[in-house]
């Protein structure tokens, strides 16, 4: 089978979802599984390999036939994809991209989850309907905190280190 098909991460502070699509967005399976963050960053990790092999299997693949995979979590995260500080997980400094790299054997590609989950959001609107679709976009997640993600003039706003939207993390 050609490499074809890609996984979606979604790691929070409670949970961990896994979707695996094929090349033109549709989504095949799903999985999840708690995180169990209190047991570490490696363990967190390797509960992601398992639930990402979950996903491929109900989806009728190997995770060979992954192209790539795309993670967000709850963090300010890097350009190389190290979450620098998500205290709901206990990380610091953690190489997020890296080691699930590793794991999967493909290249991962890590975002802080509420500017991705924004960002997805956006790109399924415009795939719709491209003459229709929001110059801007606001999301907000409520989950183990408050998050949002920022779509302006049909750009992600990522500001530094994945931060430019976090209105969790404002004094008002």
């Amino acid at each position: 089978m050609a490499r074809e098909h890609y996984a979606g991460i979604d790691i929070g502070g409670t949970k961990i979802s896994v979707l695996i699509t094929d090349a033109k967005g549709n989504i095949l399976s799903r999985s999840k599984k708690k995180s169990k963050a209190e047991k570490g960053f490696d363990a967190v990790m390797d509960r992601v390999e398992e639930c990402v092999k979950l996903a491929c299997e109900e989806a009728g693949i190997e995770k060979a036939d992954l192209v790539t995979a795309g993670v967000g979590a709850p963090s300010p995260i890097t350009k190389d994809g190290v979450a620098i500080a998500a205290p709901n997980m206990h990380w610091k400094n953690a190489p997020l991209a890296s080691a699930l790299s590793s794991r999967l054997g493909v290249d991962v590609f890590a975002e802080n989850d509420c500017n991705i989950g924004t960002y997805g959001e956006y790109a399924a609107r415009y795939r719709q309907d491209p003459a229709t679709a929001d110059q801007t976009l606001v999301g907000l997640f409520m989950g183990t905190g408050l998050g949002a993600g920022l779509v302006l003039n049909q750009k992600l706003v990522t500001g530094d280190n994945s931060m430019g939207a976090e209105v969790g993390h404002m004094t008002i």
